[in-house]
């Protein structure tokens, strides 16, 4: 049976991959799922096949994603059941520290007994918990569910939070990575991980240089972090906020030396455990003594030959996930196209264009968006693309700052000129790295010089100028600077939920003169997408609370599209991710997705 497939939102990236929230629409029928999206195609299908029936198997089987079936669109995704009503752990962290309130004893007790359940369920069915944590669990009604573990084909993705223990960081950095007991000392450390971060309210990779100065390690920067983590016994976690018994707990799972560290069995035994009184505690104590490890599995080929439930849903004549009607809408769609000749003498086909400068003097983007290009070099095209997708954030940017601007006053939100701050940010910051691009030519191989050459006296006056460019940094790194002292009252507002990041982070950029030394994707990480997903949270209340109000939902869609500048809108994803936006046989442009959020004139 044929049925559509769209991809509403992506949800989170994990170590094995990303989690999507999609909708199935059958018939009359439509049905959302969290769809999984694995790194590699090795993963084996008996493995996911082996987990999923084990765990079914368990009494407390509503701790672990409960899988529904495999879509055989590209990429294959598979789909396991959403909650509607489900909040990931790491949101609820954001929300405490926003309000300045501290987890309870009530839920850390319950979040930690339901992890040491779940975790036995996966060790007694020799499966690794392995990259589980904070950032993919579910909460639903204060149940915990697992959304990801056991698999991990690439642990280190540089834009990642680095969790994993020190020994495991060794054996990266030395490229020692053949070992297949897993070591169940490993997902203690992720225990103390979870629990050093919903106490602390920052994760672990987060280390304090100096009072109030953070550094925040990512795979990107793994030896400087293991070199960090060489100079301690454990990652402290004291606070007065919570009683000695449990920061000691803490701290001796995060406990670098791996002999030191608490085991399994340990955990059972400690003091503060034992005040839990869980039950089943015989059990617990009993596997784990007998056991310290579990065999790993080992990495293969994937194959869909007799797997259950298998459905493709695309029908042979129209081979695409259609989008629907939805303001969050995104399609993943993969379509392959002939590789274009390029060893013939280059021509192009360029739409006419007005001036390339508005009347200020500044690039004007939404000229450069508009132009369709066809270029029988393909290294042309993709230097064009990508400086038509930079100038489409320039423009979508700018645009989301007066929406803003002009929309948010009336409904009260409490941080408004942060939000404009934050986004003009990563406008100048994008604006830095198309200006880099324009003055590169390392897109282009030493065979392309003479065409490139003649291909810039012909075209270069319809690419940005240099100084056009510099010209609009300037004014917006003086915007950005009138918006941070419009922003101080906040800094100085005891009251204030804006995270210490986010103040220290603006802060910094104070002290550099505005300058932004970061690239888009650090800042993206550090600052940039946890506000923004916060704000989404506070116009989706604002529209129920304002029977879903047009210039809200504008909004809305502006702000998810400007959350997808490190993500989907990039040259490697920017054809797939959009591609049921193309006209007729022809590759999606810039300017159709322009045309799409409304933003073309």
């Amino acid at each position: 049976m044929n049925y559509q497939l769209s991809i509403l939102f992506e949800a989170l990236d994990t170590n094995s991959g990303k989690v999507l929230v999609s909708e199935k629409k059958d018939q009359n029928t439509k049905t959302k799922y969290y769809a999984f999206q694995f790194l590699k195609p090795e993963i084996l299908r008996q493995y996911l096949l082996q987990y999923d029936t084990a765990l079914k198997q368990s009494k407390y089987n509503y701790l672990f994603r409960q899988y529904q079936e495999m879509h055989l669109g590209n990429p294959h995704l598979h789909l396991f059941q959403y909650y509607e009503d489900g909040k990931f752990l790491d949101q609820y962290v954001i929300d405490n520290g926003k309000q300045k309130q501290s987890f309870n004893y009530q839920q850390l007790n319950s979040y930690l007994k339901q992890l040491l359940i779940a975790l036995y369920e996966l060790h007694s069915k020799q499966i690794p918990g392995r990259i589980f944590s904070i950032y993919n669990i579910l909460v639903v009604q204060e149940r915990l569910v697992l959304m990801d573990f056991g698999f991990g084909p690439d642990i280190k993705q540089d834009n990642l939070d680095i969790l994993a223990p020190p020994e495991c960081l060794e054996e990266i950095i030395n490229r020692n990575e053949n070992q297949r007991d897993f070591d169940l000392k490993f997902d203690s450390w992720l225990l103390g991980a979870i629990l050093y971060h919903l106490i602390k309210f920052r994760s672990i990779n987060q280390v304090e240089l100096q009072k109030d100065k953070y550094q925040r390690y990512k795979y990107n920067r793994i030896e400087k972090y293991y070199e960090y983590l060489k100079t301690l016994d454990y990652i402290p976690c004291q606070t007065g906020r919570y009683n000695q018994k449990l920061l000691s707990f803490v701290e001796s799972l995060l406990t670098c030396n791996k002999d030191k560290r608490l085991s399994f069995l340990q955990i059972y035994q400690h003091e503060y455990i034992a005040n839990l009184q869980l039950e089943n505690i015989k059990e617990y104590l009993d596997f784990y003594s007998k056991c310290q490890s579990i065999k790993d599995f080992e990495i293969g080929v994937m194959t869909t030959e007799g797997f259950p439930a298998v459905t493709s849903g695309l029908s042979s004549s129209n081979p695409k996930i259609r989008i629907i009607d939805s303001v969050e809408s995104y399609v993943v769609i993969k379509q392959n196209s002939p590789s274009p000749r390029t060893n013939s003498k280059p021509q192009v086909y360029i739409q006419p264009t007005s001036n390339v400068l508005d009347a200020q003097g500044y690039p004007n983007f939404l000229n450069i968006i508009m132009n369709t290009p066809q270029f029988q070099i393909p290294n042309f095209n993709i230097y064009w693309l990508k400086i038509q997708l930079d100038c489409f954030k320039c423009h979508m940017l700018k645009q989301t700052a007066e929406k803003i601007m002009n929309v948010l006053p009336k409904y009260k939100h409490p941080y408004q000129q942060v939000l404009v701050y934050l986004i003009q940010k990563m406008n100048l910051i994008v604006l830095r790295e198309m200006d880099n691009d324009l003055k590169s030519n390392s897109y282009f191989q030493n065979q392309y010089d003479k065409q490139w050459e003649a291909f810039l006296n012909t075209y270069g006056k319809d690419l940005p100028r240099s100084d056009s460019i510099s010209s609009y940094q300037k004014s917006l790194q003086h915007e950005i600077a009138t918006l941070y002292y419009n922003c101080e009252v906040y800094f100085e507002d005891d009251s204030c939920n804006l995270s210490p990041s986010t103040k220290k982070s603006i802060e910094d950029d104070k002290i550099q003169n505005f300058k932004m030394l970061n690239n888009s994707q650090e800042f993206f990480q550090d600052n940039y997408k946890d506000e923004l997903e916060a704000f989404l949270q506070f116009i989706n209340s604002k529209i129920t609370s304002n029977n879903n109000l047009e210039e809200l939902n504008q909004l809305k869609q502006l702000i998810y599209h400007c959350l997808q500048i490190t993500t989907s809108i990039k040259l490697d994803k920017f054809q797939e991710t959009f591609a049921a936006l193309a006209k007729q046989n022809q590759k999606v442009q810039p300017k159709d997705l322009a045309q799409y959020l409304g933003i073309n004139n």
